[in-house]
């Protein structure tokens, strides 16, 4: 974003930059473009984030039942309904 903010001033700059053929609203396109792309970007890093701590909550709660359940001991029954179908399926 940084570098494309210098190449819109170069772009404005007719006079010295001209010859490259820079068009200031071609520029400004691209600078929005790429402010778009690092939105998605970070809206899709969020949502793996999310997913993988979902999923180690769920991993950590297994294994949470399978250690009560190799220690012969009993699970509190206020526990999630999710654990409690995860650990009778441990038990049979």
């Amino acid at each position: 974003m940084y570098h494309l903010a210098d190449v819109r001033g170069m772009s404005l700059w007719y006079d010295r930059f001209g010859v490259l053929g820079l068009s200031p609203q071609v520029v400004q396109d691209a600078v929005a473009t790429a402010g778009s792309f690092l939105l998605k970007a970070s809206e899709l890093q969020q949502l793996v984030t999310l997913l993988v701590v979902s999923v180690l909550r769920i991993y950590e709660d297994v294994l949470n039942i399978d250690v009560l359940i190799m220690c012969n001991r009993k699970y509190p029954d206020n526990e999630n309904p999710f654990i409690m179908f995860i650990s009778i399926l441990s038990i049979k």
